[in-house]
């Protein structure tokens, strides 16, 4: 959601992410992906324009301005507790099989 990592590792501000979200809005435009992973809460909150916990977001397929949205945690999460590897893992899983079916027209 935000181009550079926060200090200490923290949340991003609001102000650093409404600063960064016409870049990112941009990008999405120009670069038209039928499928976007959102990487985490804020990157899922901004995508969706919803402001549910990533754990109820992430498992489920979302279809926003003609586009394929697969909220996954963080990669960073699966870091620092070593339980939601495997979660990570299955949302990566389902992130494959939505760009295959993307990719086969259905």
């Amino acid at each position: 959601m935000v181009k550079c990592r926060p200090p200490g590792n923290r949340d991003p501000e609001p102000v650093e992410i409404e600063t960064c979200a016409p870049y990112l809005s941009r990008q999405i435009e120009l670069i038209d992906p039928a499928v976007v992973a959102t990487l985490g809460r804020f990157a899922a909150h901004y995508v969706l324009g919803l402001d549910s916990p990533i754990t109820a977001l992430r498992g489920k397929l979302y279809h926003r301005d003609g586009r394929n949205i697969v909220p996954v945690f963080h990669p960073a999460a699966a870091l620092y507790d070593s339980s939601k590897r495997e979660v990570l893992m299955e949302d990566f899983r389902r992130l494959r099989a939505v760009m295959d079916r993307v990719g086969r027209g259905e």
